[in-house]
């Protein structure tokens, strides 16, 4: 059983995460960090990174195998330093993240940084096709999420078999200049 922290579990995406892994059996969500406490969950949500570790020291069941990540970008360091110090992956969903805050993440330099210019590194143009997935991949997160709301079924449109003949378009009346 995969053992689940959702930092930023009341947002949208993050509530999305919790509907989809409560589907899993491999998986669960056994704490959430987020500022916003509007929402119920199955699981603890503490205020804080800090107020999350407190907790795990007094409980360890709460101690989570990786961390998964739709915050803000201003959260996501807090949450890389945690993560470093404990050892956990972290998988970051947020959008909005600094180039630096990207290459940290991923322990590489993605960007050649030459006075005003920039440009990719090696690392930076073979992570490409996995940026690509990652997008592809929150795209289908979205179209998921906004399935249950696109309306479905047969439409049907018919016409009356005799129109009015005031509807004919010989006799609507003329448009008046503005």
């Amino acid at each position: 059983m995969v053992k689940i922290l959702m930092h930023g579990c009341n947002g949208h995406m993050g509530q999305v995460i919790t509907r989809l892994v409560e589907a899993e059996a491999d998986m669960e969500i056994i704490a959430g960090v987020d500022v916003s406490d509007h929402i119920s969950n199955a699981y603890p949500v503490y205020k804080s990174l800090e107020d999350y570790r407190q907790a795990c020291g007094q409980d360890g069941s709460l101690l989570a195998d990786v961390a998964i990540d739709f915050s803000s970008a201003a959260a996501v360091d807090k949450l890389l330093d945690y993560c470093e110090a404990q050892l956990m992956p972290s998988v970051l969903c947020t959008t909005g993240l600094s180039p630096e805050q990207l290459e940290r993440e991923l322990g590489t330099q993605l960007f050649e940084r030459i006075g005003r210019r920039i440009r990719l590194t090696e690392d930076g143009a073979r992570f490409i096709p996995y940026a690509q997935e990652l997008l592809k991949a929150a795209r289908n997160a979205r179209t998921f999420v906004q399935g249950a709301r696109t309306p479905s079924g047969r439409l049907r449109i018919g016409t009356a078999e005799e129109a009015p003949r005031s509807s004919s378009p010989e006799k609507a009346p003329k448009p008046t200049p503005a």
